[in-house]
């Protein structure tokens, strides 16, 4: 690899699209002794951990909306399968002020690791045992060891949170310091209407388009309207109710945000009908290239092989041995 004068000593830049190196890089960067310690988490005078950025924003969002974006960020997390934390880290990655950016794949696919690590195996897992703790006939110990158990559920969750926001916070120094290349690519967005939303929401649309795509999800109507009552609290968190209302409150507004999340929700039907129809034409002309290819190699193989027979069989029959033996 190739060290930039921008890098730290001993920190190469790499590419951000190779994970392996990518980790190396961070490996790299957070071992050095001189790194400080993220300005956003820091311990009061009892040592306690004073909640992170992330943790606050995704706990404003929460609050932003009431019970509407709880139910809203429930449906959402049982579309994708996993924990709507997902969603609101992309979507910050995007919106913050202070590190906004296009996030990288090697970053979504961070965030989905962390929180399939500690969400959806020790978290889950935390959440059966306290149901067989709390259970019908339950002795009074077994429902005291429960809430210890619930303890540690809210544990791990903030746990999650403060790892989100940790990493999103490193990745902004790696950027910065220029140890690792540049973040994503920005999705194409074209039109009046998309120039009307901001450029830091354009980030946050794309992102959080960027873990839907990962986690291979198929939003149905009732998905893209919570959807839209999450990033309606995101937005008034970040910017207050009137730019939420002129954002997404507006129809048009949020049809290029949505847009700019999954492209094929405005792309014209007969254009992705045309667009299908040649992908699938140019898929069965290559299939047929490799089946005449597998038919000349299958029979190039087959006459190298009796060729080879040949060979051995004349080396066989010239040995001296067996010309003395037989003469």
């Amino acid at each position: 690899m190739r060290a930039l004068a921008r890098a730290p000593q001993g920190v190469a830049r790499v590419e951000s699209w190779n994970p392996s190196t990518r980790r190396r890089a961070r490996r790299a960067w957070t071992s050095r002794p001189t790194r400080r310690r993220a300005a956003s988490t820091r311990d009061d005078d009892d040592g306690r951990e004073v909640e992170d950025e992330f943790d606050r924003f995704a706990r404003a969002v929460e609050r932003a909306g009431g019970t509407t974006t709880t139910h809203a960020l429930g449906t959402l997390a049982r579309a994708l399968g996993t924990s709507s934390d997902g969603v609101l880290a992309s979507a910050f990655v995007g919106c913050a002020t202070s590190h906004g950016r296009y996030a990288a794949r090697a970053e979504i696919r961070s965030i989905d690791k962390t929180i399939e690590r500690y969400d959806g195996r020790v978290r889950e897992t935390l959440a059966r045992a306290r149901a067989s703790l709390e259970g019908g006939g339950a002795s009074a110990r077994a429902r005291a060891c429960g809430e210890r158990v619930r303890e540690a559920e809210k544990a791990t969750s903030a746990l999650v949170r403060a790892t989100l926001g940790e990493n999103a916070l490193e990745e902004r120094d790696l950027l910065s310091s220029g140890a690792i290349g540049g973040g994503g690519v920005p999705r194409a967005a074209t039109g009046a209407i998309a120039e009307a939303v901001p450029e830091k929401w354009r980030m946050a649309c794309a992102n959080a388009g960027a873990f839907v795509e990962l986690r291979g999800a198929t939003l149905s109507v009732e998905e893209w309207a919570a959807i839209r009552t999450v990033f309606e609290a995101i937005v008034r968190v970040m910017d207050g109710d009137e730019a939420s209302a002129n954002l997404v409150g507006d129809a048009k507004v949020w049809t290029a945000m949505k847009s700019l999340i999954d492209d094929s929700t405005t792309r014209p039907r007969r254009l992705s009908q045309v667009e299908n129809n040649a992908r699938y034409q140019s898929a069965l002309s290559e299939l047929d290239e490799a089946k005449k290819a597998w038919k000349e190699a299958d029979k190039a193989y087959k006459l190298a092989r009796q060729r080879v027979k040949r060979a051995r069989h004349d080396v066989h029959r010239t040995r001296k041995a067996v010309r003395i033996e037989y003469r």
